[in-house]
């Protein structure tokens, strides 16, 4: 009798305990596996801040390029296609000094020019631009032809309208144009051919600068 009433005693406490431990372990699962959906989602987080700031990162790569290459844009229009003397656009071909022989700072000033030859030999056109760079104004420029000649007479380089000269000197940031015909001297002037020019600049205190230029001529 004492047996059966112990038996009917323990065995609720049994399945009490049974169902207890069943409802532990369930919650130790549920519990891991939130933990390892928080981990995951903090992982996530992480590497889509990263992938944010590496887009920003090139973004603002891109702004920084773009923003460059406007200014060389500028620049590079600014210096290949100049105005000639006569008013007209010349090509967007230039050649940019080559040589420096002397005088201060020489290579703030810029040299750049064309040289036609319409027939392909005998006579052409040389046109010219001179960009001061220098915070000294430039009063003067000569041209030597070297084995060509200008049979019209020297090149006049203008700025504003007006002779470059002590009354009209060309100041810094500008540019100055000129043009003169040439033609074969002591040598031929041919198509396709190399030509070297030689440009004596005189500053507003005196100093000078030669600057020389090389350019093929074309048609």
């Amino acid at each position: 009798m004492k047996g059966g009433v112990a038996g009917q005693v323990i065995g609720p406490i049994i399945v009490a305990v049974v169902i207890a431990l069943g409802f532990g372990i369930y919650y130790l699962n549920s519990s891991a596996s939130l933990s390892s959906l928080s981990s995951r989602l903090s992982t996530d987080s992480s590497n889509l801040y990263a992938a944010e700031s590496a887009a920003s990162v090139a973004q603002s790569s891109i702004s920084s390029m773009a923003s460059r290459i406007s200014v060389l844009s500028s620049e590079i229009s600014a210096i290949e296609c100049p105005v000639s003397a006569s008013g007209s656009t010349l090509p967007c071909l230039t050649a940019v000094n080559t040589t420096t022989t002397q005088g201060p700072n020489p290579d703030l000033i810029t040299v750049s020019g064309n040289l036609h030859v319409p027939t392909g030999l005998g006579t052409g056109t040389l046109d010219v631009t001179i960009y001061n760079g220098l915070n000294e104004s430039i009063v003067s420029i000569s041209v030597d032809y070297g084995v060509l000649v200008a049979p019209y007479g020297p090149m006049q380089f203008n700025y504003s309208g007006s002779a470059v000269s002590n009354f009209n000197p060309l100041p810094y940031g500008k540019y100055a144009q000129g043009e003169s015909t040439v033609s074969s001297g002591s040598e031929g002037l041919y198509f396709s051919y190399g030509y070297s020019f030689t440009f004596t600049i005189t500053l507003q205190n005196g100093q000078v600068v030669t600057k020389q230029l090389s350019l093929t001529a074309g048609m």
